[in-house]
């Protein structure tokens, strides 16, 4: 007697583990979109912040002079354009065109050139003055980089309203992996840090950061007045870093539980602590997270004001093929036909190259079967011709030359493809 309960074969094993793989280090496109549309912000306002110190912090009048900056940094400085002057007017030509190749990564147009200018003068300007980062500088460039192979520019971009043929919707490459393991990262070698520490595990660590008054702003006062509550938020916050890695274990509902969780906490940094434009660097690489459920819900819930901005703009037309289950209605219309010739007819299949319709065979009641000749032939019937069940469909538009009924082409004219 066999065992019915046979292993499986080796596809099955590697399909099932392909499909786990690509839904744990798979990024939706529309994920990537939203990714591209916030880093763009983000580049836009971090050059707005750094803008109000440009003499200072960016020029040979400022802290640190080019000569000052060569003997600090002597490799590093090699790796910035903006040392080329320390004038003010080149440092804001270099900011302008900065600020220009964000708008157009926000746009997505020439997504990907846009992308390596955006990543290439950040790491200048970074190495202009490194005295002026923080850890969000440092995050910012690493998701520059993985973006240039990933195709940020897929969905809600002009180069996707220019593109022709249908959106990924999925992206499942070792770029896609890679981003999402950098990430992860992040929060680990954080959680590390923290577990050497006694002020996390104590959970006094919030309430300390909180009386420190240059680093508190808005509700930061507000909070350190409740000492218990900053006591469960030192817990909480220790608890998901040291879980981070589940970001890459779970999928579906879970992982947007877990992504809310470090997105609601690095929120509530923005509104207590000052510390730059970290905590929305952070809730950007938590968008890759997203799984497609997300995203299908947003669409479903905002696509009707997009919509109708698209039609005011005039836009509509090239909306419609962003969606990877639309096709034109020329498309449409030829499908509508042809399925209605396929009820009508009988079926229809190819045949060397053509599209041949069979006319299905009729029982005679008490009278000669009716024989029927191609339309092009042009002459009458004899007895030695026999049935002819088929015709191809591109004598649909000839006009018969028989005489008595129609034959199925002359009935079936006008009906194109």
């Amino acid at each position: 007697m066999s065992d019915s309960r046979s292993p499986p074969p080796a596809a099955s094993v590697r399909a099932r583990l392909a499909a786990a793989l690509t839904a744990r280090f798979g990024i939706d496109t529309r994920a990537l979109a939203a990714f591209r549309i916030s880093l763009g912000l983000l580049l836009v306002a971090d050059l707005a912040l750094r803008a109000r110190y440009l003499e200072a912090f960016y020029t040979d009048a400022g802290v640190l002079p080019r000569a000052l900056l060569y003997d600090l940094y002597p490799t590093l400085s090699q790796l910035s354009v903006h040392t080329l002057s320390g004038s003010l007017w080149v440092q804001a030509l270099l900011f302008l065109f900065a600020g220009l190749c964000g708008l157009a990564l926000l746009l997505g147009y020439h997504t990907r050139t846009a992308l390596l200018l955006s990543f290439l003068l950040l790491v200048s300007l970074h190495a202009r003055n490194p005295g002026v980062l923080n850890g969000g500088d440092s995050v910012l460039r690493r998701l520059l980089f993985w973006g240039l192979f990933l195709p940020l520019g897929e969905r809600w971009s002009v180069d996707a309203l220019r593109r022709v043929e249908t959106p990924r919707e999925r992206a499942a490459t070792l770029a896609s992996a890679a981003l999402l393991v950098q990430v992860v990262l992040v929060y680990a070698v954080n959680a590390v840090f923290k577990l050497r520490g006694d002020l996390w595990l104590d959970g006094e660590a919030v309430r300390y950061v909180l009386s420190l008054q240059q680093f508190t702003i808005l509700l930061g006062d507000t909070l350190a007045q409740f000492p218990a509550l900053l006591h469960a938020f030192d817990l909480l916050w220790l608890g998901l870093v040291v879980a981070s890695p589940l970001l890459l274990v779970l999928t579906g509902r879970l992982r947007t539980l877990l992504v809310l969780a470090f997105a609601g906490m690095h929120v509530g940094m923005l509104l207590t602590m000052r510390i730059g434009l970290f905590p929305l660097v952070s809730v950007t690489a938590l968008l890759v997270f997203l799984p497609p459920s997300v995203w299908d819900w947003s669409v479903d819930r905002f696509s009707g004001s997009v919509e109708r901005a698209a039609g005011r703009l005039g836009l509509a037309p090239r909306l419609a093929r962003l969606r990877p289950d639309s096709g034109s209605a020329s498309e449409q219309t030829a499908g509508s036909r042809l399925a209605t010739i396929r009820r009508w007819c009988g079926r229809a299949a190819p045949a060397d190259g053509r599209l041949v319709v069979r006319r299905p065979r009729r029982t005679p009641v008490r009278r000669a079967r009716r024989r029927v000749l191609p339309v092009a032939t042009g002459r009458r019937p004899t007895r030695h011709d026999g049935d002819v069940p088929e015709f191809p469909l591109a004598q649909v538009h000839g006009r018969p030359a028989l005489r008595g009924r129609r034959p199925l082409a002359a009935r079936v004219r006008g009906v194109s493809l």
